[in-house]
């Protein structure tokens, strides 16, 4: 924007070019020339200042809101130490001073403070790297005082459900001790072998002698009338695992034997279930020998043969299960073989079964398939010849998949007719494709159609005496003189002729 003397100069200069030259309107024109300028490097400098200044409140901002979660870390210790020194109170109180050594909330305390005054100084600090610096120091600080304090935490509960629980827990492993003594002696009076439960014995001989550990700690006073009732909480605890570990052992035995007897007699059942398959698998892989691809009846006649002598592991498998040899393990592996072999050969007739159903309807409508493929693609090829003026690679290249999916069919017809009206499907449905890939708009037109009756009457460069033009050539409703356009006899002009 031109100054106000500068817009008069001009336009005075404008309408009297020879007036105003020389050195008094140079100077004038250096004078606006030199205000214009003035004020164009200010707005720019004003400019600069404000995006270098946004650019730093934005780095800032982005500073300050990367040190909200440590700033919630902070609220966060704050909180947990004021909730501890109340209890660390009441816990000197009640507990033993051995157990109160060196837990403390000092330090907690004290990386709280310099945590605080990290960032006062960084509500102080002006430059994003200075706020980061003290965001990382306080971070730091707080994460090993908040793993401090959260153990501390657990250890005054752990103190807490000791002093109120070691004379429970102790009546506890007492009466868990009786309870599994009584769930192994009536298994032994039914004639189980000691053998089979002399790991849980072990446990529980274990948990027998903690339990009278903790009897003689229990009469041992150390202060306040108090014994040592964290050592006897921690010990009655972990016999408590050791004799519950025994009785699941105890109790395995039985159940295990009372598995492999439901499975002993279910068996026998599965595998009558599984000879009953046995002709119509027969019947099914007979219909499928005339199909070498299909072939499965010295697979089926195996299997039948098999099913029909029987599993001698079954036989064997009850025997060790019996209380004179009580080889429990042992039966259940023989039973979990023999019920996986007979479920193979269940899955075999299966098979030929639904194998030979495939084929028999695959064969019914297989013809069918084939022409409405072929039907398909004729209705295809004919859509698509209708559009030929367009581009139709996706549609051709579809319709050619369509093709060589039915020769494929075509091919197979014989040897593999499953796969051949999987082919037949593909193909139809391929060509149902191409049929929707027809690209169906529309011919475009040309403005220079160059055919008679064209927009503009002749055709371009035509050949002598072609088209509607006389024998001169290729002009637009020419004369017979020449080119031009409505000429006249004479010449190739545009109207007439020299």
């Amino acid at each position: 924007m031109l100054s106000a003397p500068w817009r008069t100069v001009r336009g005075a200069e404008d309408a009297c070019p020879e007036t105003y030259s020389g050195p008094v309107f140079e100077h004038v024109w250096s004078d606006a020339e030199r205000s214009r300028r003035f004020w164009v490097h200010l707005a720019i400098l004003v400019a600069v200042g404000l995006v270098l200044h946004l650019a730093r409140w934005g780095l800032v901002a982005d500073a300050r809101a990367a040190a909200r979660p440590v700033r919630e870390q902070l609220a966060l210790l704050r909180g947990r130490l004021d909730a501890l020194q109340p209890r660390l109170a009441r816990a000197r109180q009640r507990h033993l001073p051995r157990y109160l050594r060196g837990l403390e909330v000092q330090d907690q305390v004290r990386s709280l403070v310099e945590a605080e005054s990290c960032f006062k100084q960084a509500d102080r600090a002006a430059h994003p790297d200075q706020i980061r610096q003290r965001t990382a120091e306080a971070e730091a600080l707080l994460s090993p005082a908040l793993g401090a304090a959260d153990s501390l935490a657990l250890q005054l509960t752990h103190l807490d459900q000791a002093l109120d629980q070691y004379q429970a827990v102790r009546s506890q492993l007492e009466a868990a001790c009786d309870n599994a003594l009584q769930a192994y002696q009536p298994l032994r009076q039914e004639g189980y072998r000691a053998e089979h439960f002399t790991h849980s014995l072990a446990l529980l001989d274990t948990a027998r002698a903690a339990q009278q550990r903790a009897a003689r700690l229990s009469q041992q006073q150390l202060e306040n009338q108090l014994p040592d009732y964290l050592a006897i909480y921690d010990l009655c605890q972990v016999a408590l695992r050791d004799v519950t570990g025994a009785r699941e052992g105890i109790q395995a035995i039985p159940a295990l034997r009372a598995s492999n007897e439901q499975r002993l007699q279910s068996f026998p059942r599965a595998l009558e279930a599984a000879r009953a398959w046995g002709p119509p698998a027969r019947a099914a892989a007979a219909l499928l020998e005339g199909y070498p691809r299909y072939r499965m009846l010295p697979a089926v006649e195996a299997a039948v043969r098999q099913l029909t002598e029987g599993d001698p592991r079954w036989a064997r498998a009850a025997q060790a299960n019996g209380m004179d040899r009580q080889e429990f393990a042992l039966a259940a592996r023989l039973l979990a073989e023999a019920e996986a072999e007979l479920a193979q050969r269940r899955a075999l007739l299966q098979q030929a079964i639904d194998r030979a159903e495939e084929l028999r309807a695959v064969v019914t409508s297989l013809d069918g398939a084939r022409d409405a493929a072929e039907r398909a693609i004729r209705r295809a090829q004919d859509h698509l010849n209708r559009y030929r003026h367009n581009r139709q690679h996706a549609a051709e290249s579809r319709l050619r998949r369509a093709r060589s999916s039915l020769t494929n069919g075509d091919g197979l017809r014989t040897a593999d007719p499953i796969a051949a009206f999987a082919h037949c499907r593909a193909a139809g449905d391929e060509a149902e494709r191409a049929y929707r890939a027809v690209d169906t708009s529309p011919r475009e037109e040309s403005s220079y159609r160059g055919a008679p009756g064209g927009p503009w009457g002749g055709s371009w460069g035509g050949s002598s005496g072609g088209g509607p033009s006389s024998p001169g050539g290729g002009g637009f409703q020419s004369s017979p003189g020449g080119g031009g356009f409505r000429s006249s006899p004479g010449g190739g002009g545009f109207g007439g002729g020299l």
